[in-house]
């Protein structure tokens, strides 16, 4: 009896989308790869993490030309010169704007102000006003060239608002901008990098430089949404910035939940969820979330039980209670799982300069460590310790023990390379410059009594080293005072700060700098911490590999990967044979050691001698080709090849010996699968029928050992030992097979194994009972030139015999002679069963 139900089983869990033609001998045990693996304490970029210069873009309506950059950038993309801008002016009971006794506008923010009137500087007073309401208006021409004096930034030249339509218009993108944008990223994937992208409309910090229209805001949104599609392998993540001096989301009126969440909305519904976007602060998320807290007033939101929780404030928007987004009822899943955050101002103060808005930074790291699990979290750095101009002792967040746990939590992704590298560089560091030497001594003395403020809770009780300072007399016979190294340079990573920040093994870094651990594990870092092979394998056999990779970074791959296989013989790529889900980079997450376990076919045209294995895990694009120059280096010693852009697993021998099965294209299989245990009836025979390649399980780890069969899988089984003839130009009247098993259908009809279940269907998805899988084989052993009239058994001691269809009685009759159906019990046959 279990001959008979092992191939019913067999055939019914045949899967939809792992049925390859290849197959192969049986292999032996696995061998361990002789690889290092312990972690590489080298400091490198992977795509989307580390540290990427910051690059601004200005376009303009022509003469833009493409950048050439490579690795990981971050492009600030200003749309200032398609913007009209405005002005908040006060408005009297009519809505009209209202002028001061010079004919100027009363500005909402500027109530005095200096000017000259008959050759007198005078100073207007405007406080009268300050109780009248703000409006936006546009910017007249004439006021055009006052923008400066509106500036939020003096300091960084305004431009004077000269669009180049030479007036104060709100336009589209235009299309030479846009080609230039989509040359950039197209260099930009040539070179094998990726980036972020921060689209706003005042780099340089100016404030009210958005469009005055909204809608054209929406348009300029569409416009980069199609080419953030168009370039998802490269194009990451968008810091959403769009509103606000630099784009920080602050200091606009735009900045409202009615402005942002319908772009936030248009960004996420018109490019591929591999594309993250990153708002400024908590209170930008819960303002998505939910409509109360959009009104400032607690609310609540409903769970997938059906409870709601209460969204609480306290003081202002401080939120008391946060919700996992994951448990959310109302709330599209897929794009919350797009949104995180950025921020400006890390470890700059308790607050970040303001990042957490009104929201505490305890339950904003709440929050934060849910929506970054899925996307980045990363920005400007401002910190990492001593600043020899603002010492902040009140403010320990930075401290290492503070600052690292968080790090986790948080599971930072970046932070810009160019605003903390610099500090560490020769004249680009902290510095200031005196008229006499003995100024700078002063100072440098005054910089290391300073710096012990703020290192009290060093583990080493270390304050600043005076040879990271250097005095430098310049030509003009003033003294530089350089700091060189700052903040984590000067604290040292211990075993005692690793466990109370990570559950990951960081032995490696114990006793180096704090600031080289940081800047190490930065988004996703994968570590080989096993690698088992098959040590011999036949040309055109099955070959098995299994892994353990720690990810030991701050956070998660995100962006879309593919896993290949790569073959390599004599310095030279063979094959590269595509991995599935069996390799997925997505599921390694932060802190987690993950067993990475699947099986390859390999082709039968490799010679024999030995070979070497390479893991490539590389970008894919919007069309769903890998993008194998964007490529993730593990983080072992000697496993890297940037010529392949892949990592050593092993070496195996290839025998003189062929398979009898083997293909030219190398396949992914699965001939072991989680839930068929080594002692189950039928191993035997699933293991069997998979190596030879004409089943596979409904995964690449599970079989399903006790699922029901369908007609279309029974089909595809007999399509697939006949190895999967051509079916062009064959139709039938069947109007039901438009799906995977269409081509199996089309020849089995075709050859008379199968019927419709009526004149037009086919029903492939129909269970498949013991009666018609007889008829079908007894078809296909005609089909195959089998003498079935010879064979012919006696049913007749079954109660239920008569209950046999009159159509498959004679296939009943062969199938029961050949043992391939027998009774259920020793007296039923239960042929509908």
């Amino acid at each position: 009896m279990k001959r008979i139900i092992s191939l019913l089983a067999v055939i019914a869990m045949m899967a939809t989308s792992f049925v390859f033609n290849a197959s192969a001998v049986t292999y032996e045990g696995l061998t361990d790869s002789g690889l290092d693996y312990t972690e590489s304490t080298e400091v490198f970029n992977n795509p989307m993490m580390g540290s990427p210069d910051c690059i601004a873009i200005a376009p303009r309506e022509s003469g833009n030309t493409a950048r050439n950059d490579s690795g990981f950038v971050h492009y600030f993309y200003d749309m200032k010169f398609f913007a009209a801008g405005y002005t908040i002016v006060k408005v009297n009971e009519d809505d009209e704007p209202i002028f001061d006794e010079y004919g100027n506008y009363v500005y909402d923010e500027y109530l005095s102000y200096t000017t000259t009137v008959n050759g007198q500087q005078v100073t207007v007073d405007n406080t009268k006003y300050k109780d009248y309401s703000a409006k936006k208006i546009p910017l007249p021409d004439e006021f055009a060239k006052l923008r400066k004096a509106d500036s939020w930034n003096t300091f960084y030249p305004w431009a004077c608002n000269s669009r180049n339509t030479g007036g104060n218009k709100d336009i589209p993108l235009s299309d030479n901008a846009l080609n230039a944008l989509r040359g950039t990223l197209e260099n930009l994937r040539k070179n094998g990098g990726t980036c972020l992208i921060r689209p706003s409309y005042a780099i340089n910090g100016d404030r009210y430089n958005e469009c005055y229209d909204f809608e054209m805001m929406k348009t300029h949104a569409r416009q980069l949404a199609e080419i953030f599609t168009e370039y998802s392998d490269v194009v990451g993540g968008v810091e959403f910035g769009t509103c606000g001096p630099f784009g920080e989301m602050w200091g606009s009126p735009y900045c409202g939940a009615e402005y942002v969440n319908p772009l936030l909305d248009l960004y996420l519904d018109n490019t591929p969820d591999t594309v993250k976007f990153m708002v400024r602060s908590p209170n930008y998320i819960m303002n998505y979330l939910c409509a109360e807290v959009r009104e400032g007033t607690s609310g609540f939101v409903y769970l997938k039980d059906g409870s709601k929780v209460a969204v609480m404030f306290t003081g202002k928007k401080a939120l008391s209670n946060l919700i996992p987004f994951d448990n959310l009822r109302d709330h599209d899943q897929e794009k919350l799982r797009r949104i995180s955050m950025f921020n400006d101002g890390y470890m700059l103060t308790n607050g970040d300069t303001g990042t957490w808005g009104y929201c505490p930074r305890e339950n904003g790291i709440d929050l934060l460590e849910w929506f970054s699990e899925f996307g980045y979290y990363g920005g400007e750095y401002g910190s990492g310790g001593y600043d020899p101009y603002n010492t902040r002792p009140a403010d320990e967040i930075w401290l290492p023990e503070n600052a690292l746990p968080e790090m986790y939590r948080t599971h930072v992704s970046y932070i810009h390379g160019n605003v903390y590298a610099t500090w560490r560089t020769e004249l680009n560091g902290w510095y200031t410059v005196k008229d006499t030497r003995a100024q700078a001594e002063e100072c440098m003395e005054e910089w290391i009594e300073n710096s012990k403020l703020i290192t009290t809770k060093d583990p080493k009780g270390n304050a600043l080293d005076p040879k990271k300072i250097e005095l430098i007399d310049q030509a003009d016979g003033k003294t530089a005072v350089v700091f060189r190294e700052i903040g984590y340079d000067n604290i040292p990573f211990t075993e005692e700060l690793a466990k109370m920040s990570t559950k990951a093994d960081v032995s490696a870094f114990y006793n180096y700098s704090c600031w080289t651990f940081i800047n190490a594990h930065f988004g996703y870092r994968f570590v080989i911490r096993d690698s088992m092979l098959t040590d011999k394998v036949d040309n055109g056999g099955v070959m098995r590999f299994n892994l353990e990779i720690e990810n030991t970074g701050f956070g998660n791959c995100v962006q879309d990967k593919i896993a290949q296989l790569v073959i390599v013989k004599d310095n030279k790529e063979i094959a590269a044979i595509t991995l599935n889900k069996a390799a997925d980079a997505n599921a390694w997450l932060t802190q987690t050691t993950t067993d990475v376990d699947f099986e390859v076919r390999l082709p039968n045209t490799l010679d024999a001698g030995e070979y070497d294995a390479y893991l490539r895990v590389c970008n894919v694009t919007f069309e769903g080709e890998p993008n194998t120059k964007t490529c993730v280096r593990f983080a072992n010693n000697d496993v890297y090849s940037a010529k392949l852009g892949a990592n050593l697993i092993g070496s195996f021998t290839v025998t003189d010996k062929s398979s009898p099965y083997g293909t030219e294209q190398g396949a992914q299989v699965a001939t072991k699968f989680a839930d068929v245990e080594a002692d189950y009836w039928g191993e035997e025979y699933i293991a069997k029928i998979c190596t030879m390649g004409n089943m596979g399980g409904m995964s690449l780890t599970t079989f399903v050992p006790e699922g029901v069969a369908t007609r279309a899988q029974l089909v595809t089984v007999l399509y697939n030992l006949e190895g999967k003839p051509a079916v062009d130009g064959i139709t039938t009247p069947l109007t039901d097979i438009d799906g995977w098993y269409n081509a199996a259908v089309k020849w089995a009809y075709s050859e008379g194994i199968v019927n419709g279940v009526s004149a037009t269907t086919f029903n492939p998805n129909g269970k498949l009972n013991r009666e018609t899988f007889a008829t079908m084989l007894y078809r296909y052993a005609k089909y195959k030139g089998i003498d079935v009239a010879a064979v012919k058994g006696d049913i007749s001691a079954y109660s239920d015999a008569e209950k046999v269809s009159p159509w498959a009685l004679e296939a009943m009759l062969w199938a029961n002679a050949k043992g391939y159906i027998g009774g259920m019990t020793t007296t039923t046959l239960v042929p509908q069963g």
